[in-house]
């Protein structure tokens, strides 16, 4: 039955059901001609709801139509769904990121995880958000392109802080020693030796929180004596 459907209506179809959600007749539209909406609805592919937006009328059946998008087109099929929903001003926070990493554009999609993740309102309100946005920029596969070694390192320095404060402690302890290993400015040192300290004291290792602590004190201290390292690792 999808095979019946005109070719641009199908093209619409695909974009639609790798949108993964409900839309306004009015942002459907912008997909395609209206005839092509039309002809989905007339199919029995898209159905009203009762406010008014269009969803597929079986979510199995959106899972079809996206199964039928083959490996070359799937990456133009989000690349369209960031230019009208760039447009458009209607996606969701963050929603932008995640189509540009399935359309290729890592570099826009890491941009835009980066602003929400270092929104102090995110960071304040939904520190999970922002841990899980640092998470999405660390394993991107070009990320050493992308980002400088400071840069980098500072993404790395934030994550391990919001890992240690709302994620799993075991994995925090594990990234601040995997990065203090690393060569590092010494305020980065600093703040990963608090975040050690906090993670064991939370797992009842007191012994070794004390010791990441008085690392910390330690070097606050060579930070008052000699300001230099304010800029210098």
């Amino acid at each position: 039955q999808f095979a019946a459907v005109l070719p641009e209506a199908r093209v619409v179809a695909q974009t639609l059901a790798s949108l993964e959600r409900e839309v306004t007749m009015r942002l459907a539209d912008r997909f395609g001609q209206a005839y092509c909406v039309d002809e989905l609805l007339e199919a029995g592919f898209l159905e009203r709801t009762f406010e008014g937006g269009l969803v597929f009328v079986h979510d199995r059946l959106r899972e079809t139509i996206v199964a039928s998008i083959s490996d070359e087109d799937r990456p133009l099929r989000h690349a369209r769904i960031v230019e009208v929903l760039g447009d458009a001003e209607q996606a969701y926070p963050g929603e932008l990121a995640r189509h540009r990493l399935r359309a290729g554009d890592h570099a826009g999609a890491m941009e835009e995880l980066l602003t929400i993740a270092r929104d102090p309102g995110v960071q304040n309100a939904q520190p999970d958000r922002a841990l899980s946005c640092y998470a999405e920029i660390v394993e991107l596969d070009d990320v050493h392109t992308l980002l400088v070694p400071q840069n980098r390192t500072e993404v790395e320095v934030e994550r391990v802080r919001l890992m240690s404060f709302v994620g799993d402690k075991l994995q925090a302890i594990e990234a601040a020693r995997s990065l203090l290993a690393e060569p590092l400015a010494i305020l980065s040192e600093i703040e990963l030796l608090w975040c050690l300290a906090y993670s064991f004291l939370n797992v009842g290792e007191v012994p070794e929180a004390w010791e990441a602590l008085e690392q910390a004190l330690h070097l606050w201290g060579d930070l008052q004596e000699d300001p230099t390292h304010w800029v210098l690792g």
